[in-house]
């Protein structure tokens, strides 16, 4: 059994999501490729120079860091040996390059232009629930309840269940989307056509997800479209939702329950993007 099975099963039994084990073990191919070692015999100098040459080529910080997690988990867990990197000031912040929350009027915008139904109550949906875009492209019919105003997001970041709001527009929009569509379980389907067996005209597959990749395609383009400044992201929604609540008033603790947050201090991020209404500014001594 060579390194990238072990690795494998060590990932898999650590209940690492699919998708992180992938990408584990992609990097632990890449560096180790790259480095020309054995990966028992990596030092502290091999993987600094390898870090050191993603910086140089352009890498963005959340990839050189990924690639660090990479290489600590092989050598710390799977090897048993001890991590020969020093700690680094700072490097959980490197590079941060954190999409920027979009203004109200520019939700408003956003939405108005959607190509379509469907997009655009994803896009509602999103801005309204503070939902990652995996959760909200996997989202079914039986997770929303609208009695209760509430949207059960079944294995969420680090396999969590939570529940987060259902806004009553948001709601009127969905019921709406599918009044026009013929949707089975899946909200969000892809939008694919395939010719089954023996079928003359295409259909359309109701029962697989919308991908993630497009519908940051259809973002991206419209953002474009729209010329929003700075850096936007789909997961500008997600951060319009958390400092639009925090402009509001809603306590930062009920945010950290509604948006899956594990540390509280991933919550407070929103209180620096956040705006204060100038009728709330008041000074100590006209209270005198």
């Amino acid at each position: 059994m060579d390194i990238y099975e072990k690795m494998t099963i060590h990932l898999r039994m650590a209940r690492y999501r699919e998708k992180t084990v992938h990408t584990y073990v992609r990097n632990i191919r890449m560096a180790v490729a790259a480095i020309g070692k054995e990966p028992g015999d990596l030092g502290e100098d091999d993987i600094l120079q390898f870090l050191n040459g993603l910086f140089e080529r352009g890498a963005s910080g959340p990839t050189i860091i990924s690639y660090f997690s990479s290489l600590k988990y092989m050598i710390s867990k799977v090897l048993q040996q001890t991590w020969p990197v020093a700690r680094i000031e700072r490097f959980g912040k490197f590079g941060a390059n954190r999409p920027r929350p979009l203004s109200r009027d520019e939700i408003k915008s956003l939405l108005d232009a959607a190509p379509n139904l469907k997009y655009k109550t994803l896009f509602a949906l999103a801005y309204s629930s503070g939902m990652r875009i995996s959760e909200i492209c996997k989202l079914q019919i039986t997770d929303l309840d609208f009695n209760l105003g509430l949207i059960h997001v079944r294995d969420g970041k680090g396999g969590i269940d939570r529940h987060t709001t259902l806004s009553k527009r948001a709601a009127r929009m969905i019921q709406a989307y599918m009044a026009q569509t013929s949707i089975k379980s899946i909200l969000f389907p892809c939008g694919r056509k395939i010719c089954g067996s023996g079928e003359l005209f295409p259909v359309a597959q109701t029962d697989k997800a919308v991908s993630i990749r497009s519908v940051q395609f259809t973002f991206e383009n419209l953002t474009r479209r729209l010329k929003f400044s700075g850096h936007t992201t789909f997961h500008s929604l997600r951060h319009s939702f958390g400092t639009h609540l925090v402009e509001d008033g809603m306590s930062i603790f009920t945010i950290q329950k509604l948006m899956g947050h594990r540390n509280i201090r991933t919550t407070l991020r929103y209180l620096y993007t956040a705006e204060s209404p100038r009728h709330t500014f008041f000074s100590p001594l006209d209270n005198l």
